[in-house]
Order: structure tokens, then sequence, then C-alpha cells
């Protein structure tokens, strides 16, 4: 009789759970999912970001990039527009 008893008490508050206490219940469990999720995200997020600042870039070993050859008309239409400087080519600025 008393294991009857029991079962009937622990059945109550499912009997009076509603569409509504339902419907909450699962969204409640839905969000403490996409918040576990969004967290190891979060985790996952700052270590690549962590691993970008103290990796840095090296441009040494790479060859320089060669300059583009100019003929001397073109070179002289660019100077006369202002977009080159040739004291600043030949390094006197």
């Amino acid at each position: 009789m008393e294991e009857k008893q029991e079962e009937k008490s622990e059945e109550k508050p499912e009997e009076n759970s509603t569409p509504v206490i339902d419907a909450a219940r699962l969204e409640n469990d839905r969000k403490e999912t996409l918040l576990k999720e969004e967290s190891e995200l979060l985790k996952r997020r700052e270590s690549l970001m962590a691993r970008q600042e103290l990796g840095g870039n090296s441009e040494g070993g790479m060859p320089a990039p060669k300059p583009e050859e100019v003929s001397a008309k073109e070179y002289s239409e660019k100077l006369d527009r202002g977009e080159v400087n040739p004291l600043k080519e030949d390094g006197f600025i």
C-alpha cells in the first residue's frame, strides 16, 4: 500500500502540469543547452584569439617584391600628376 501511495505522490506534479508549464520547461531546457554550447564556443574563440596574438607574423625569408618596370614616358606622366617622388625613390627623403 505504501508503494502505491508513493507512486501516486510522484505522479501528482505531472498531473498538475499544464501545456503552458510544459512549454516553458521545454524552452528552459533549450536555453540551457544553447548556453552550454555558447560557453564552449566562447572558450574556443578566446583560445584562438590568444594563439593569433602570440603567434604573430614574420616576413623574414620572404623575397621582397620586385618593383614594376615603368617606361620613361609613363614615369614622366606620373611625375607630372604627382604620383611619384624622385627624391624618395633615390633615398633622400
